[in-house]
């Protein structure tokens, strides 16, 4: 039995780390990326402490997706070839790739943070955002709120999954 531990716990480097790169657009040569982790959290800050509250973390350890939240058991799912050309289709087409490297919102101290990672062999993102989301342009959606960007990113995470791990998904983006 093994239990996960979350990456977002180093704050330093989820505020500090990410960078963002672009390569050809060629078709990459296998649909699995060599790199992925998304990690979601929400956080309530009470004094000087911050407590994080259902933190989502998702990781690519060879062909296997491990999955879980803080204090729960971790998932381990194997996707299809398919199922992992639909996800870096789905990429493409709501434009992950124009991100910034952070989305904050220094407005606020406590609520919700996010990083997504991903590498293929011709494009990768590090993106991270603490109450704050990309638009559909890539630049800040100026909003606590996740917008259809996000939420496309989500939605595309649980079909990789095969489960629906995220709540509010749409039926259709």
């Amino acid at each position: 039995m093994s239990k996960i531990i979350p990456s977002f716990l180093a704050m330093g480097a989820f505020i500090f780390g990410p960078s963002l790169s672009m390569a050809s657009s060629t078709e990459p040569e296998t649909a699995r990326p060599a790199v992925l982790e998304y990690d979601d959290f929400a956080s309530v800050a009470t004094g000087l402490r911050k407590h994080c509250v259902e933190p989502m973390l998702i990781q690519l350890k060879g062909e296997v997706i491990v999955y879980g939240a803080i204090c729960q058991e971790a998932i381990h799912i194997t996707p299809s070839e398919e199922a992992w050309r639909d996800f870096r289709q789905t990429l493409d087409r709501i434009g992950v790739w124009k991100w910034q490297k952070k989305y904050v919102n220094p407005q606020i101290v406590d609520g919700s943070g996010w990083r997504f990672r991903i590498e293929y062999s011709d494009r990768r993102l590090d993106s991270s955002g603490i109450n704050e989301y990309p638009g559909p342009d890539g630049s800040p959606a100026g909003s606590t709120e996740q917008g259809l960007t996000f939420v496309a990113l989500r939605h595309a995470l649980d079909k990789l999954l095969g489960k629906t791990i995220h709540k509010n998904n749409p039926d259709q983006l």
